[in-house]
């Protein structure tokens, strides 16, 4: 189970809204980060095929079954099973931060798309709110009060089936840190940033909800106001950044 997933299906997110926005027609993409597929829906209908990447066997076992002609691949980003120019297309939210190794699930992306290729990507931004993230607040106080964490986990009725053991702590990016990371081979031509301070509260009332109740009574007034911070630009104070880039080499 993925806290909020019915209603992330039903409303969708801010990133994935864009996403399909930016995303050029036709061609074979390659969604990473696809989980239960739950946002997968979005991109379906614009493309001619399709490929679901995630790291967590049993949420691509949920893809598959919302999905039944999805082709669903259990995979590391940093090692993608895909010959060197698959796609047309990579759409990946909110997933780079959740990596590894940054620079290796990006030289794999680099691999696995042809050259003219479109990159989707979004990820949490290195703006004015950024040590408000909820999953690192989280895990600093598991960390720092292992005691008094414990003792709260008896209110928890539902746990999260992300994938989030690879990781203790989310990356927040700049602007000037995504070209970088890049490269040369890649050149952005749209950026977005968006979201201030309601985001990440909103986020983190959003997992705790969830772990409470999980109803979507109860989570898609607070999605739906998460998704209307997203659609505010803040500039360099956001919160989220996402950028279109295109593979020119």
């Amino acid at each position: 189970m993925i806290i909020g997933e019915q209603v992330l299906e039903e409303l969708g997110s801010g990133p994935a809204h864009m996403a399909r926005a930016w995303l050029p027609g036709g061609g074979c993409l390659l969604e990473i980060g696809c989980s239960s597929g739950y946002l997968t829906h979005h991109f379906l209908g614009r493309v001619e095929s399709m490929v679901g990447l995630d790291i967590n066997p049993a949420a691509l076992a949920s893809a598959r079954g919302r999905h039944p002609h999805l082709r669903a691949v259990c995979s590391d980003v940093e090692r993608l099973p895909f010959a060197d120019g698959s796609f047309d297309a990579v759409v990946m939210l909110e997933v780079i931060e959740h990596t590894r190794s940054d620079t290796a699930a990006v030289a794999e992306i680099r691999r696995v798309l042809r050259v003219g290729g479109t990159l989707i990507l979004s990820t949490p931004h290195a703006g004015i709110f950024a040590f408000l993230d909820p999953y690192n607040l989280r895990r600093a106080l598991q960390q720092r009060f292992p005691r008094a964490y414990g003792a709260a986990g008896w209110l928890v009725r539902f746990e999260s089936g992300q994938f989030t053991a690879n990781v203790d702590q989310h990356r927040h990016y700049t602007l000037d840190e995504l070209v970088a990371l890049l490269g040369g081979d890649f050149v952005i031509r749209t950026v977005y940033r968006g979201g201030l301070l309601i985001f990440p509260l909103v986020a983190a009332a959003i997992s705790v909800a969830g772990r409470l109740w999980n109803t979507p009574s109860v989570l898609r007034p607070l999605l739906r106001v998460l998704n209307w911070d997203f659609r505010c630009r803040f500039g360099r104070l956001s919160y989220n950044v996402m950028v279109l880039a295109r593979k020119v080499r």
